[in-house]
């Protein structure tokens, strides 16, 4: 079985999330166990004021980042809760990787590489044969970045308004015909 890795990207606010939940779903559907981690914004009225993290099998939250000051790195206006990261997002990332059948990682962004856990638990994703999709934010310059990149090879997909609704079920249709033998 040839190694079914993904990466999405595109522009913020262009549904890179929102297409992996719906992954995550048609997956599940199909039978298939999938973990890891996904994150959502924190809004305040229209207003960005931070971001959660969410374990996909346990449903456990977290605060990825939050506007403000406090202890932490910062990126941008966000500090980030370095501690909610590894407890919450990497801790569901490794145990997908030893237990579910596809494994979940959004996003690998300028916040979560703050993390020198949230690395390895990249690389441990990036040397698994497990199948694996990830989000990469778009603007972010990194070694580790590019290589998630060029691990994704041609399926590296950026998300735009004409493709997004089709690429959750096109993902999800290719990873379960390959697990479960079906076209």
């Amino acid at each position: 079985m040839r190694r079914l890795f993904y990466a999405l990207t595109g522009r913020p606010g262009i549904g890179k999330t929102t297409a992996i939940k719906e992954v995550v779903s048609n997956l599940q559907k199909q039978g298939l166990s999938v973990g890891g981690m996904y994150t959502l914004e924190i809004r305040k009225g229209a207003g960005r004021v931070g971001f959660e993290i969410i374990d996909i099998t346990f449903g456990r939250r977290g605060v990825l980042a939050m506007a403000g000051s406090g202890a932490g790195p910062r990126v941008g206006r966000y500090v980030v809760d370095i501690a909610s990261l590894e407890s919450i997002g990497v801790e569901a990332v490794f145990s997908s990787l030893r237990e579910r059948d596809v494994t979940i990682l959004d996003e690998v962004g300028p916040m979560e590489l703050k993390s020198n856990r949230f690395r390895e638990c990249v690389e441990a994703l990036l040397a698994s044969d497990k199948p694996a999709i990830v989000t990469v934010h778009v603007k972010a310059d990194d070694p580790l970045v590019r290589k998630v990149k060029t691990a994704a090879g041609e399926n590296l997909i950026v998300l735009t308004e004409e493709n997004r609704s089709q690429i959750p079920r096109v993902i999800a249709d290719r990873i379960a015909g390959e697990l479960l033998g079906h076209a």
